[in-house]
């Protein structure tokens, strides 16, 4: 008798044991370094506004959904940029920085400076 006992808590341990090892709520995939960045992202590219002499360069530039704008300062002041339409406002960055914006809806968005309102630019997507 003790020996049956034995063995069914041997066989139902070694299926419980089994059938651990072979789950895992992560699909079987276990990220030992998340710190690591993949080495085959992509660089991100897209449609440039150059900022200069306090001004976007286009004014107005037309993109296709699913683009990305990229703007870089080119004066030695900081500046950032404000979407109200998307409820936006980027980090100010300095001269030499960039902001990129993917636009996933097709429309006109206006936006500024927020720093220096004067400063008005249009992304079109179509």
């Amino acid at each position: 008798m003790f020996k049956r006992f034995l063995i069914l808590g041997l066989v139902v341990t070694a299926v419980l044991g089994f059938s651990s090892c072979n789950s895992s709520s992560s699909g079987g995939y276990s990220n030992t370094n998340p710190t690591a960045a993949p080495s085959n992202v992509p660089v991100q590219a897209g449609k440039v506004v150059s900022i200069s002499n306090f001004a976007f360069d286009p004014a107005s530039l037309t993109i296709k959904v699913g683009e990305t704008v990229i703007w870089t300062n080119n004066d030695s002041v900081g500046h950032n940029i404000a979407i109200s339409s998307l409820n936006l406002v980027s980090p100010t960055f300095a001269a030499g920085g960039t902001f990129s914006q993917m636009f996933n809806s097709a429309g006109t968005y206006d936006y500024s400076c927020g720093i220096h309102p004067s400063m008005k630019g249009t992304i079109v997507v179509q």
